[in-house]
C-alpha cells in the first residue's frame, strides 16, 4: 500500500520499480543524490571510529545533542541507558 506520493515524482507501487524510475528521472536523481550525501555526512561526522580501539572521546550514546533534555528529566537513569548502549 502507498501512504503518500510526492507530486511530480514517479508513481510506482513496487519499491524496486520505483527506484529504477527514480534513476530514469533527472529530478528524482537529484533527490537521491541529496539523500545519499546527507547520510554520508551524518554517518561520517558521528561515526565512533575510536571506539574500535578503546579511545573514544565521549561516553557511549552521548552525541552532545539533546534538544528535548531527555537526560535531565526526573527519574531518568542515565547510567543504565549508557550501559545499554
Amino acid at each position: 500500500q502507498q501512504a503518500y506520493q510526492i507530486p511530480g515524482l514517479p508513481q510506482e507501487p513496487d519499491w524496486v520499480k520505483a527506484l529504477d524510475a527514480c534513476y530514469a528521472s533527472p529530478v528524482a536523481q537529484l533527490g537521491l543524490v541529496q539523500i545519499s550525501v546527507f547520510a554520508m555526512v551524518v554517518e561520517g561526522r558521528f561515526a565512533p571510529l575510536e571506539a574500535w580501539y578503546g579511545e573514544m572521546g565521549r561516553e557511549p550514546g552521548d552525541l552532545g545533542f539533546d534538544p528535548l533534555k531527555f537526560a535531565k528529566r526526573p527519574g531518568t537513569d542515565l547510567k543504565k541507558k549508557q550501559l545499554s548502549e
